[in-house]
C-alpha cells in the first residue's frame, strides 16, 4: 500500500489555522530517533496535510501545540486507514 499516493485527493487532517483543506500530501511525523539526517519517519506515521499546514508543523517544531495538533492528525489519518481496510 502506497500511503503517499493515498493521501492525494484527501481532507486535510492537520486542520491549523488557515487551513485550505486540500489537496494532500503526506506529512511525516518528526521525531528523534525516528526520524532525522535525511531519513523521514515511516509513511504510517505520516498525516494527510495541505501545504499551509505542511509548511506549518515543518517550521514550528518547538512549537508544543502546533505538534500535538499534528500528533492527533496521525491519528485521525491512521484511523481512516483502518476503517477503510488500507492498514491493520
Amino acid at each position: 500500500m502506497n500511503l503517499r499516493r493515498e493521501a492525494i485527493d484527501r481532507v486535510c487532517q492537520i486542520r491549523l489555522e488557515g487551513c485550505e483543506g486540500g489537496p494532500c500530501c503526506l506529512c511525516h511525523w518528526r521525531q528523534l530517533d525516528i526520524s532525522g539526517l535525511g531519513m523521514k519517519s515511516p509513511d504510517q506515521l505520516g498525516a494527510w496535510g495541505c501545504h499551509h499546514c505542511h509548511s506549518i508543523v515543518d517550521t514550528h517544531k518547538a512549537d508544543t501545540a502546533i505538534q500535538l495538533d499534528f500528533a492527533k492528525a496521525v491519528f485521525r489519518t491512521q484511523a481512516q486507514l483502518i476503517r477503510e481496510g488500507k492498514i491493520q
